[in-house]
């Protein structure tokens, strides 16, 4: 298999579109490239670039729903409007033979309903708005210390992970392989002291930027994504902090 498509949605449920045994096929599909629109300054005979930035481009596949009967392939047709009618949507792009699979969140913005042709075969268009960017399939976890693994707790993911255990920690490093703005997530669940992350061109030079949560904390929650950003503490007694935002310290570069 060349590639591979498939959507998965807030149950984490997967609707393949690639499995002959689905009934259900996709082909077709556009809008997968990359579009960069930029403002220009015309300067006599030349332009200089004044701005640019990606554009977010609709996805779009046809759908054919093919089966023994007309009624099957309603059946089919309503059963993925039910799974897509859950939310959270996301695209699926795997290409197997590379192991490379990379999603996008998408908003399902169309779907056209057609009559069942007379090769038994129908056909809907499906539009795909995107509301993020192409990002990795996998999911890093690191696990520190041994209890984690007896006290219950439970981890949910939606997406595959590694995961890694150690019964100690200093630091976490992260590269971005990509050449785009990568908003940034962190989770600690668990005792820490003053915990910071920072932003390295080269980690063999001082951090570009650097920002600490000054304080002893049993939970800390970061969110740089501007959609959703949000900072959540839990101080050593694991309550909820107030006003977790003024627990925050950016050292000037001089403190590195």
């Amino acid at each position: 298999m060349v590639r591979k498509f498939s959507l998965i949605n807030r149950n984490n449920a997967t609707w393949d579109f690639t499995d002959p045994a689905e009934k259900v096929f996709a082909r077709n599909p556009a809008g997968l490239g990359l579009v960069k629109s930029a403002e220009l300054l015309r300067l006599g005979n030349k332009q200089k670039v004044v701005d640019e930035q990606y554009e977010f481009v609709n996805k779009t596949f046809d759908v054919l729903f093919y089966g023994d009967t007309r009624e099957k392939m309603y059946s089919d047709y309503n059963d993925f409007i039910d799974f897509i009618t859950v939310g959270d949507i996301s695209l699926l792009y795997e290409i197997p033979s590379q192991n490379v699979a990379y999603r996008i969140s998408v908003l399902v913005s169309e779907i056209t309903k057609t009559e069942v042709k007379e090769n038994g075969i129908m056909s809907c268009g499906l539009t795909l708005t995107p509301l993020s960017f192409w990002e990795d399939n996998i999911k890093n976890v690191l696990v520190v210390g041994e209890t984690s693994g007896t006290d219950g707790k439970m981890y949910s993911l939606v997406r595959p992970y590694y995961y890694a255990q150690t019964n100690t920690l200093t630091n976490i490093e992260i590269d971005i392989q990509g050449n785009m703005e990568v908003p940034f997530e962190m989770t600690i669940d668990g005792a820490s002291t003053d915990p910071w992350f920072g932003v390295f061109s080269d980690p063999n030079e001082p951090a570009e930027q650097r920002c600490m949560l000054s304080g002893n904390f049993t939970y800390v929650y970061v969110n740089s994504d501007e959609a959703n950003e949000e900072i959540q503490l839990k101080d050593s007694n694991g309550n909820d902090v107030a006003y977790p935002y003024n627990y925050q310290y950016f050292p000037p570069v001089i403190d590195y």
